[in-house]
């Protein structure tokens, strides 16, 4: 019984895929803009994605479109949801931080985990900083 079962692992090993196997997270930083904060069915953020934010990994979505989220905190371990008076404005430019990461989860087999996180537009990020353009 022993062989059997040390095969069957050993096939399950061999057909996960390298998307599967990743374990850390893929990272896509991109300029949006705010667009609208959606009320239904929970209160969402939707943004226009203007370009990259700096270099994207080739398995990064495409730095085009629309992408509606729940904002989390930059650090997303301490705190899970950014306050919602702490969301950009219709109008206003930030920079998302896009991360994932793929895996299987109990139950439902392959999933990817999803982390949204906001930081200023590199404008205001450098208007806070005196020196810096």
């Amino acid at each position: 019984m022993r062989l059997f079962e040390s095969l069957a692992i050993a096939a399950c090993i061999a057909l996960v895929s390298p998307a599967q196997a990743r374990t850390s997270w893929t990272v896509c930083l991109y300029d949006v803009e705010a667009i609208r904060i959606e009320q239904v069915p929970a209160p969402a953020l939707t943004v226009r994605l203007l370009g990259p934010g700096g270099p994207l990994p080739a398995d990064c979505p495409a730095a085009s479109g629309e992408m509606t989220f729940r904002p989390g905190s930059a650090d997303y371990q301490s705190k899970s949801e950014l306050p919602r008076r702490q969301w950009p404005r219709p109008g206003q430019r930030a920079l998302l931080k896009y991360r994932y990461l793929d895996g299987i989860c109990k139950e439902s087999g392959p999933c990817r985990i999803k982390h949204h996180s906001l930081l200023p537009a590199r404008s205001e990020r450098a208007a806070q900083r005196p020196g810096v353009q």
